[in-house]
């Protein structure tokens, strides 16, 4: 993975081309040719990367990337090199150099020249420092012999970064440390919340907070819950959504500080519910509707409300989130992008299960022996180019085959080794979920997509 870049923050060495953009300029002499983006995310709780920039690279590796004003609002921005990822710290209305000098692009460093608003090397460093520890201690943590060796890593980490108080770094240091107390069982949750979240704002825009808030809450919220003496709050929560209600008998637990930690909770601990497919979305959504208009700060509401549209996304009538796949033969496509005017089986496999491989073949025989109009588009989780020539060759799958280019589990919340969906000529969804092949409903789906073309 690219995690360490070089980046020198040219700052006022350079003007920007549009008021308050951001500029890239790079330097990538391995990664010739290459389709080289910046992803954004609207928040760090719901919303995936999407992307804010693109260019490929020259035939030397030399690239020039701009974000455009409208899209510098955005909370956090990923480069994207191929297949690989890595963190970008960056800020509007400057210019910024990358060079990525090694073909082990993740073992590059981060330097710093005229901008310190992030204190770019000191991130790198840390990052840097951070990664190497949990490789050198992971037998160590194994063992549960580490507390001297976080005890002394941290402290090594914030006489480091001493002169940087109250920077982004200080909250990274925190919050990055105490996930790691917290998930070696070094820290309990109780003294997590007493040292790390009470008396301490919410950061919404710091990813390593949420990431901390989220793993000392993950299955807090179904825990309460589910206790025999909190019948109401299932109720609140699931049955009957209140969220007043809801929110008060929370706000009364021993783990929750403060009305900002409890709004978070709801919504972070909801969402984890949620992808257990084990809830009403309707009244999930009902829920969450409630609570955006009475929460106090304004970032949250915005993350509500992108939670809301999330949980949306996938009902029927909604256009399907964009997939890019590649064919057998390397081949990038994206199967939403013309028009076929007939209704769209998509489905997702993997290539592990004998029994997903047998419903797309079952899919791919009933629309090839009924001649039924239907276009199938098989997205294989897991599998390799030689897979997928297989897969034609030896199964004889027809229709669009293909794996993607970016992991969709979270954008259309799969769950198993198969799921379905059926989506018309506009890939709106009509079925969601679709039955599979094996249970019979697929010869239903012409009359349903007639149904639906004639509404």
């Amino acid at each position: 993975m690219l995690r360490f870049l070089l980046l020198i923050g040219l700052g006022t060495l350079a003007t920007p081309t549009t008021a308050q953009s951001i500029r890239i300029v790079g330097e990538a002499p391995y990664f010739p040719n290459t389709r080289i983006e910046v992803l954004g995310l609207e928040d760090w709780v719901v919303s995936e990367p999407s992307p804010v920039a693109a260019c490929n690279s020259n035939e030397t590796g030399q690239f020039e990337l701009q974000i455009p004003a409208e899209k510098c609002h955005l909370v956090g921005y990923r480069l994207k090199i191929g297949r690989d990822k890595t963190a970008l710290h960056i800020q509007p209305g400057h210019t910024y150099r990358i060079v990525l000098p090694t073909r082990n692009a993740g073992a590059v460093g981060m330097t710093q020249e005229n901008d310190t608003s992030l204190n770019w090397y000191q991130i790198s460093k840390f990052e840097m420092r951070y990664s190497e520890f949990l490789n050198e201690n992971y037998e160590v943590f194994l063992r549960r012999q580490h507390k001297a060796a976080v005890d002394s890593f941290e402290l090594a980490l914030r006489k480091d970064s001493a002169q940087f108080s109250g920077s982004f770094l200080t909250e990274m240091i925190r919050y990055r440390i105490a996930d790691l107390r917290l998930t070696t069982r070094l820290m309990s949750e109780k003294t997590a919340v007493r040292t790390s979240i009470f008396n301490r704002p919410v950061l919404y825009e710091h990813p390593d907070y949420i990431d901390f808030f989220k793993n000392l809450y993950r299955g807090q919220l179904q825990k309460w819950a589910t206790l025999p003496t909190e019948a109401k709050l299932y109720e609140w929560l699931i049955e009957k959504p209140n969220y007043d209600s809801a929110f008060h008998r929370i706000m009364d637990f021993e783990l929750v500080p403060g009305r900002e930690a409890a709004e978070l909770l709801i919504i972070v601990g909801m969402l984890d519910w949620q992808r257990e497919k084990t809830l009403d979305e309707a009244k999930l959504i009902q829920l969450f509707q409630q609570a955006w208009p009475k929460q106090i700060d304004p970032k949250l509401q915005r993350i509500t409300q992108q939670a809301i549209e999330h949980l949306q996304r996938l009902k029927p009538g909604q256009p399907a989130p964009e997939i890019s796949l590649k064919d057998e033969m390397g081949k990038r496509f994206q199967p939403f992008s013309k028009k076929n005017n007939q209704p769209n089986y998509l489905l997702f496999f993997t290539i592990k299960s004998p029994e997903a491989i047998a419903e797309v073949k079952a899919a791919s025989d009933f629309i090839a022996q009924e001649r039924r109009k239907i276009n199938l588009i098989a997205v294989c989780l897991d599998c390799s180019y030689t897979d997928l020539m297989n897969l034609r060759k030896n199964q004889g799958i027809q229709g669009q085959l293909g794996i993607p280019t970016e992991d969709p589990t979270f954008t259309f919340k799969l769950g198993g080794y198969l799921d379905s969906f059926l989506l018309n000529e506009n890939y709106q969804f009509i079925l969601s979920p679709a039955p599979n092949p094996s249970t019979g409903g697929l010869q239903y789906i012409p009359k349903i997509a007639a149904t639906e073309r004639n509404r």
